[in-house]
């Protein structure tokens, strides 16, 4: 059996090594727009699919994490970031899994990246059960994106 705990240390693991990570041979496109990580160690498998398109700035994505090949913990998310907010966010993530901080499952809750401010307001923020917003605000609070994200573990009853 695997312990929710060591499923949390494997996401941050896992995700360092992701989209925000240097790796980019551990990524490939599936098809036109969707484009996947897997990062597996020992029993516990990470796959992080996400989609984009070259018909507007939306993207949406789901990562989960398998023991075994069983689902136990996974995470949605969704909306919209236009070129340079990708940046912000991903600087955003790499600090809080860099230091194995779970808020949300996102970046922290407020981060100044040059002109941009990163916003996060989790609405729940347990590893067993979680949701809120991130959003990237420029100059003049102009707004250059934003994701919904939820998530939970499969594996015992969420926090309530």
């Amino acid at each position: 059996m695997v312990e929710l705990a060591d499923v949390r240390d494997f996401f941050f693991k896992a995700m360092m090594k992701g989209w925000i990570g240097d790796d980019a041979d551990a990524q490939g496109f599936d098809v036109q727009g969707n484009k996947t990580f897997t990062f597996r160690d020992g029993n516990l498998c990470l796959v992080d699919s996400y989609f984009t398109t070259l018909l507007g700035p939306g993207s949406a994505g789901t990562t989960t994490i398998r023991f075994r090949d069983n689902p136990v913990w996974f995470m949605q998310y969704g909306g919209w970031y236009e070129g340079e907010a990708a940046e912000c966010v991903k600087a955003a993530l790499r600090e809080t899994y860099g230091k194995c901080k779970f808020v949300g499952g996102r970046g922290p809750i407020v981060r100044l990246d040059g002109p941009l401010l990163y916003v996060n307001w989790p609405n729940r923020n347990d590893f067993s059960f979680f949701s809120g917003r991130e959003q990237v605000f420029g100059p003049n609070d102009k707004v250059f994106g934003w994701h919904e994200y939820w998530g939970m573990s499969l594996i015992g009853p969420p926090s309530a």
